[in-house]
């Protein structure tokens, strides 16, 4: 154990977040705080949202407050007289986000962390925790935070959808390979689709499967996507908004996945993994959002399934559906795999790690400052 309680006192931890509940955020940030360790952490959660629905939501010894409506100056105020060490912010620029208390510098640790795939460009957010894959040492993307890297995934994923994965189909050599996409079709990149549409036109076993979440019109997006991919109608399964039970059953159906490209997925990423369907993406080593997936398959234990061109995208999803054999190999060990790289455990012991040494060098930093201080001012006697 790198730190103790009985040698010094509790880290006080400050989440800020409206995504503690009923948001793909919360896949990864409530087994973080099931997992702390209270004995070394003392964890307050800010949040926008409804505070029973969070207390049934969140159980353990974890202080709740809500900051709905509230100001940013007694926001800040708060938030500096509970003597918090570090505050994560977990929202960046989306909806209901609380940066303006972060402006006020309210804990002397503040982070970037989770639910805003970017820098934030703020001074007052000196850091930001990803892994080496995600964030390559070597990448041109220009971050206004200095980057911890994880030693493996950044994410601890737990699905609040599902108590445990359902059971995957196999393949016979008579079935049709179903293509799938589920992230937000605002993802869907005009170089997506257009990779999407040599792999159709360079396959005549496959189907693919298009859930939509932002066009209402199911009739309009069939038409869309039937022209854009080239397709005749009975090659096209196309989904709109669903509940999450649907949601499930939607990915039963799928045998790969298909990232998007240049944004890729996470929280559908995850979804699939745990339920060992394949994933193939492609990696850009100097974005962010590009990776997420790459960084997830390369963990797991599955680089083979991150490719580095548009081309050799198309050609490992054709190889992929000529394969069936491979595809029922996958489908009976991804889940298994990324159940192991989400082990809280492993995970927690360096995700704490960093926090711990983020206190240890600020409060040791403070330390030498007030003895130089002390030692300037005695030569000044």
């Amino acid at each position: 154990m790198l730190f103790r309680s009985n040698v010094y006192k509790k880290i006080k931890i400050g989440y800020v977040s409206s995504d503690f509940v009923y948001h793909a955020v919360s896949n990864f940030i409530l087994p973080i705080i099931e997992n702390h360790d209270k004995e070394l952490f003392e964890l307050y959660l800010f949040t926008e949202l409804n505070h029973e629905d969070v207390k049934r939501t969140i159980t353990g010894n974890v202080r709740i407050i809500n900051i709905q409506n509230v100001s940013t100056l007694e926001c800040s105020q708060l938030i500096y007289n509970l003597g918090i060490d570090i505050l994560i912010d977990l929202n960046g620029y989306t909806d209901k986000n609380r940066l303006d208390i972060f402006s006020k510098n309210p804990a002397p640790i503040q982070v970037n962390y989770l639910g805003y795939p970017n820098t934030l460009g703020l001074s007052c957010i000196k850091y930001r925790i990803t892994d080496h894959i995600s964030d390559h040492k070597d990448s041109t993307q220009i971050f206004s935070e200095e980057l911890l890297r994880m030693p493996k995934s950044f994410l601890l994923f737990k699905s609040v959808l599902q108590k445990k994965p359902f059971e995957p189909k196999i393949k016979n050599n008579s079935d049709e390979i179903i293509l799938g996409s589920l992230n937000k079709e605002f993802k869907i990149s005009e170089n997506t689709l257009n990779m999407w549409r040599t792999i159709l036109e360079k396959t005549n076993n496959t189907k693919i499967l298009i859930k939509l979440n932002n066009i209402d019109n199911i009739e309009y997006g069939k038409r869309l996507f039937m022209e854009k991919l080239n397709i005749t109608e009975d090659r096209l399964l196309i989904f709109g908004y669903c509940t999450n039970t649907e949601y499930i059953n939607l990915l039963q159906k799928i045998d790969i996945l298909l990232d998007t490209i240049p944004y890729s997925g996470t929280t559908t990423t995850c979804n699939a993994l745990y339920n060992s369907t394949p994933v193939v993406t492609m990696y850009h080593k100097d974005y962010h959002v590009h990776n997420v997936t790459s960084s997830l398959l390369i963990n797991t234990g599955f680089p083979e399934l991150v490719t580095y061109s548009e081309n050799e995208y198309i050609e490992k999803t054709i190889q992929l559906c000529n394969n069936l054999q491979q595809i029922n190999t996958y489908k009976q060990t991804i889940g298994v795999k990324f159940s192991e790289l989400m082990n809280p455990k492993n995970f927690m012991i360096s995700y704490e790690g960093i926090l711990i040494d983020l206190y240890r060098e600020h409060y040791e930093n403070k330390s030498l400052e007030i003895t130089e201080n002390k030692i300037t001012n005695k030569e000044n006697i």
